[in-house]
């Protein structure tokens, strides 16, 4: 395989990325700026219907796509059976929600790890493509996960206590999620870039005339010997 393959990311994962990313620097913003008992109370109120909504649409979206896209003609492709797991989760978080309301803290930790892992991944991907850049995305990924082992086993926080270091917590999360994800970005579109140009120069180097290596040799003129005819009966050979 080249390394000047195209790479072609999954839309459904870069959209999940991305939410993921902004809500956590929603909540961070907000629980910066705005009251933390109101938006805490928000966020306990409708914390899982919005996940289980999230869940069920992104279930819906690899179920109609794994049709759509003839996935089915892959063997190794799960991409419908992706989307009903989805879907049972979204379910559960909307049918369950008092159980979703006691571990929420929890699950944001696990958010916040599932991060730092994508980014992990973002510079393997980044260093594989020879960029740069490949060690900021793995220190990005590499503080998050640290972050929310952290927090999640060492010294457990209240994320809605109103408290700074929750809200610096989503805020440097989901900032780094952005960065890290547009420096794959960035990365993969370079990638596509040099894909196009070594090609051509490959071609441009196969096309051009070789140098022969007997150029600078020396030649030599063979002389050339004048045939004398002589005429039938003719004695000139024989005289003095």
């Amino acid at each position: 395989m080249s390394n000047y393959e195209e790479t072609k990311p999954a839309k459904g994962g870069v959209i999940a990325n991305i939410f993921a990313a902004l809500a956590f620097l929603a909540l961070g913003i907000c629980l910066l700026v705005l009251n933390a008992d109101s938006v805490s109370d928000m966020i306990y109120s409708f914390a899982s219907i919005a996940v289980g909504a999230c869940f069920i649409c992104f279930g819906a979206y690899y179920m109609i796509k794994y049709f759509f896209k003839q996935e089915y003609k892959s063997i190794c492709n799960y991409g419908f059976t992706m989307g009903v797991i989805l879907a049972i989760i979204g379910s559960g978080f909307l049918f369950l929600s008092n159980v979703v309301v006691v571990f929420l803290d929890f699950i944001i930790i696990f958010a916040g790890a599932l991060l730092g892992t994508i980014m992990l991944q973002q510079s393997f991907a980044l260093f594989y493509m020879r960029k740069a850049t490949w060690f900021l995305s793995f220190l990005f990924g590499a503080c998050s996960i640290a972050a929310s082992i952290y927090f999640g086993f060492f010294e457990k926080i209240v994320f809605f206590s109103g408290n700074l270091i929750p809200c610096l917590y989503f805020i440097i999360i989901g900032g780094l999620s952005l960065l890290s994800m547009l420096l794959m970005v960035i990365g993969i579109h370079g990638h596509k870039k040099e894909a196009n140009v070594k090609p051509a120069k490959h071609t441009e180097e196969v096309s051009a005339p070789e140098d022969s290596i007997f150029e600078d040799e020396p030649s030599f003129e063979t002389p050339v010997v004048e045939k004398v005819e002589l005429e039938p009966g003719s004695d000139d050979l024989f005289d003095e």
